[in-house]
């Protein structure tokens, strides 16, 4: 029998009985194909725009070959057949899942810095073990094409999990469609599956414009594509055989390859994964058919070569293994030349051989799993589950005691931690809720007066990024402080094309809180970016945003009008200087020599002057009674050049906001213009001819 051919692999059922299946060789170079894309993609773009649609071919895959290996069971009752089914299932996912999540883990532990920007790092790895990493991700992460996902060692374990999830369904559609085939009841199922994948589609279509991110990680808007693979498992069937070879076929199979190849090249990522996602997925559906019909056909030949098909074997090790190698560079050495690209690749491969060989085989075929109870079966994994969550979350914890990372300093580069000040005069409690799609946190000082002056903060995640400082002027006893934040959500707005889909309803929530709670002697602070980054995350320059538009205008005079009615007074964040690095990523010697790092944070004083400009003039326009300008520049740069570090010390977390030491660094300032600001007649240092120059702050 030719390699192209299909052969026959015996499996076992859950009580044992012998099941054959047919085998397709080139669904294994089909699978290659996938997982190359992928990996090809993630270590350089170029090298293959549009790879990250491999893992819709995985799906397309996953759907039919699922229901091809069930085809023979012959269970004998539906709760024999779900405990064989997740008996087989168990084996081929978790044991190598297991290893790269625990070796991962600790490699982050060791080299990946603690704090705000890797917090959901451990989080996701942990929930990866029980098939929930995507919903981590859509809830904590955002869009898998962002930078932040593109830093987190277990994004790719998203696709894991809608798997998983998928698996928790699929037995009930194939015990009455395949493995206990009655006229009545597969007619329901079938009809059940084709609803199902239709709507998941719509579904797909309605929610890739409004929420991204549900589109891309969550199984209603994937199922589809596994649903694709499904039904044409059974349109394939020998009983149904809707489909079948001949010229016709040979024509699909042929232009199915064609777009599957070209999907490869040019899919774009936005909007995606509707519609986008469908080319890759009919073209892969219409090369399974030609696989199994027309085992002669030059695709079936091509995806046969023994190269791709032991490709394919080991695609899932691939794919585990790629992602922790490209992350790991990117935290360290960088992934910026063609050399370090070559060892990701090699390194890549090099796992992937070791967990197949040592691990995936070993496992799959162990006799002592096959022959154990299912309740020790299941036990067992799920006691390991349990077990290497208990231990990432310590190692994840450990990360400032054990980790190689000079950023695991919370006391001098959180933001977010309190810094044990030995000076504070009040003690207080920080309280966070989500709230109106972002987070509310207070501190209400314990030896504050009876009715202590009210301190609103509300901004994107530069406002969040002043947690300590705020901490701070709670535990001085004269402010209650309240802070309202959503990343990328500003309430005056200086950039244009940048505001959040969920950030209107977020002020208009906020705003109101803070009108039904703010009295006149109060205080509202507005922090947020306002000067454009230099670079993204990936390193690229940044083209400065044009300047915001007369609708963007007249909602900053209304918001500010609203937040004035109150009677309190309104502090305008002045922008603040920027860096050209990540501090983060940059603040030891094995990440400082990559090519990201190497340019350092410094920047001259005299270009970010020139890119505030805008912003300095749009807060210029809203200048009116009750609104003052408080400007931290100074204090964070005094010299011609703005540098990331003062006294070896960082100013900035990334290249932006603000680190633990800078918020020490600005509370006095901050503290003592807001009592100054309360304290404002109108006719002092404060007066409104003074906030239009923004002379305003003093250093």
């Amino acid at each position: 029998m030719s390699a192209a051919t299909a052969g026959v692999r015996h499996v076992t059922a859950g009580d044992g009985r012998a099941a054959t299946h047919p085998y397709f060789p080139g669904i294994d170079g089909l699978r290659a194909l996938a997982v190359l894309g992928v990996v090809l993609f993630h270590v350089h773009e170029s090298w293959m725009p549009g790879g990250f649609v491999g893992v819709d071919v995985f799906f397309v895959i996953s759907g039919y070959v699922v229901a091809q290996s069930v085809s023979e069971a012959n269970p004998s009752s539906l709760s024999d057949y779900f405990i064989w089914f997740y008996r087989r299932r168990f084996a081929r996912i978790f044991p190598a899942l297991f290893l790269y999540v625990i070796v991962v883990e600790i490699l982050g532990m060791l080299f990946i810095p603690g704090g705000r920007e890797t917090q959901y790092i451990a989080m996701t790895g942990t929930s990866s073990l029980f098939g929930l990493s995507n919903v981590v991700l859509f809830f904590k992460s955002g869009d898998y094409f962002s930078p932040g996902t593109a830093f987190n060692t277990f994004t790719h374990t998203w696709s894991l999990a809608v798997e998983e999830q998928y698996y928790f369904i699929f037995p009930f559609f194939s015990y009455w469609l395949i493995a206990r085939r009655s006229a009545g009841k597969s007619k329901i199922a079938l009809a059940v599956l084709v609803a199902a994948t239709l709507g998941s589609l719509l579904a797909c279509w309605l929610v890739t414009r409004r929420s991204h991110e549900f589109a891309f990680y969550m199984l209603p808007t994937r199922f589809w594509e596994l649903g694709i693979g499904f039904l044409l498992k059974l349109a394939l069937s020998r009983e149904r055989r809707a489909i079948s070879g001949g010229r016709g076929m040979a024509v699909v199979g042929a232009v199915g390859f064609v777009v599957l190849i070209a999907s490869f090249v040019l899919t774009p990522s936005d909007p995606f994964p509707f519609p986008f996602a469908i080319p890759a997925c009919l073209g892969t559906a219409a090369v399974i058919a030609c696989i199994v019909t027309m085992p002669t056909h030059w695709a079936n030949v091509l995806l046969t070569r023994e190269w791709l098909r032991h490709v394919g074997r080991i695609s899932y090790s691939l794919y585990l293994w790629h992602w922790g190698v490209v992350v790991l560079l990117r935290w360290t050495v960088g992934l910026d030349t063609s050399v370090l690209r070559v060892i990701a690749f090699a390194a890549t491969f090099a796992l992937a051989e070791a967990s197949y060989h040592w691990v995936e085989r070993p496992i799959r075929s162990a006799a002592w799993l096959k022959t154990i109870s299912a309740p020790r079966y299941f036990a067992t994994f799920g006691g390991v589950a349990a077990l290497l969550a208990v231990s990432c979350t310590a190692l994840d914890g450990a990360k400032p005691t054990l980790g190689l990372a000079a950023s695991n300093d919370v006391t001098v580069w959180d933001a977010y931690a309190w810094p044990g000040a030995a000076s504070a005069q009040c003690a207080n409690q920080k309280r966070s809720v989500h709230f109106g799609g972002g987070q509310l946190t207070t501190w209400s000082p314990a030896c504050a007066p009876a009715a202590p002056a009210g301190l609103f903060v509300l901004g994107d995640s530069h406002a969040g990024a002043y947690t300590r400082m705020l901490w701070q002027v709670a535990a001085s006893g004269r402010y209650d402080v309240r802070l309202y934040s959503l990343g990328g959500c500003r309430p005056i707005q200086t950039l244009a094309n940048t505001t959040i889909p969920a950030c209107d309803a977020f002020l208009n929530r906020s705003i109101a809180d803070i009108r039904a709670r703010a009295r006149p002697g109060d205080v509202i602070f507005l922090p947020a970016l306002a000067v454009p980054r230099v670079r993204d995350g990936d390193g690229s320059l940044r083209t400065p945003e044009g300047p915001v538009g007369a609708q963007d205008r007249q909602r900053n005079r209304v918001r500010l009008g609203q937040l004035l009615s109150t009677g309190a007074r309104v502090i305008i964040e002045e922008p603040k200087p920027v860096t050209a690095v990540e501090l983060v990523r940059c603040a030891d010697p094995f990440n400082r020599i990559s090519d990201y790092c190497r340019i350092g944070p410094d920047l001259p004083r005299s270009m970010l002057e020139k890119r505030a400009a805008p912003a300095r003039a749009l807060y210029a326009a809203l200048a009116q009674p009750g609104v003052y300008y408080w400007d931290p520049f100074p204090a964070l740069c005094d010299t011609p050049e703005c540098h990331g570090y003062l006294d070896g010390r960082p100013l900035y977390s990334d290249t932006d906001h603000l680190s633990g030491f800078a918020n020490d660094l600005l509370l006095p300032n901050f503290l003592q213009f807001v009592d100054r600001v309360r304290a404002d007649t109108g006719t002092g240092p404060l007066d409104q001819t003074a906030n239009a120059q923004h002379g305003v702050v003093t250093k």
